[in-house]
């Protein structure tokens, strides 16, 4: 909105937009290694015909059979697989504490197969054991980061709300129509238009004041100038 005061706008609407999906799993791609073997992995490419590689007239082409034979091989000791991970963030949970839950996912697994009393209650040693361990490496990742940045607000305030994970209700926006379109050039087009012209139809709308700005400002008898400076003093 125009201000007569200044040649700078008011600023009369400020947007954060941040896209996220409620419940979403992520899904990423990684190598298995459970089956490889050393040995094989190493034997395979010497059965290769490399030669072949002269065939080719570029580099480019020569890059892309060779990139072609390699994975190939890979794949065949290492495969592909899918693997979920959620999106919530735990950089207290370190390579021991997975170490430890691996271990108590595994005798869970052979508590449930054996139905073993004695397997049971490893099974609890290890989940009680877990449980202790997340709780002491959390309380220990908040203290030592809330103590570094002691002096540095929006951190810490970054840690309390981390700290206390406030549950936001989203709400997923379907299919948005402006008029009778759904197109997302017109869309564009309608939202630039409505954001361009909303600041002077409220300035329209505010009565006019018999008040000027400039009756705000306060007279006053301290004068000073300025004074002509050599190169060498800038």
């Amino acid at each position: 909105m125009p201000l007569g005061i200044s040649d700078n706008s008011l600023v009369y609407l400020t947007g954060k937009t941040h896209y996220t999906i409620p419940r979403c799993v992520k899904i990423i791609s990684t190598r298995s290694f459970i089956n490889f073997n050393k040995g094989e992995f190493l034997a395979d490419p010497e059965l290769i015909q490399w030669d072949a590689i002269s065939l080719f007239p570029g580099p480019g082409e020569m890059w892309e059979f060779w990139k072609n034979q390699f994975l190939t091989c890979v794949s065949k000791h290492a495969p592909m697989k899918s693997k979920r991970i959620g999106n919530k963030k735990s950089p207290w949970i370190t390579y021991e504490l997975i170490r430890k839950m691996s271990k108590r996912h595994l005798l869970k697994k052979k508590a449930e197969r054996t139905k073993d009393q004695s397997c049971w209650a490893d099974f609890k040693t290890a989940r009680n054991e877990v449980n202790n361990s997340i709780k002491y490496a959390k309380r220990k990742y908040f203290s030592d980061h809330l103590a570094a940045s002691r002096k540095d607000p929006r951190k810490t305030w970054q840690l309390i709300n981390e700290l206390s994970s406030p549950q936001h209700m989203k709400t997923v926006m379907a299919d948005i129509e402006i008029g009778d379109t759904s197109s997302a050039s017109k869309m564009t087009e309608a939202f630039k238009c409505h954001f361009a012209n909303i600041g002077h139809e409220l300035a329209r709308d505010i009565p006019p004041a018999d008040t000027v700005p400039e009756s705000y400002l306060m007279s006053t008898n301290t004068t000073f100038s300025f004074k002509s400076c050599k190169s060498s003093e800038v």
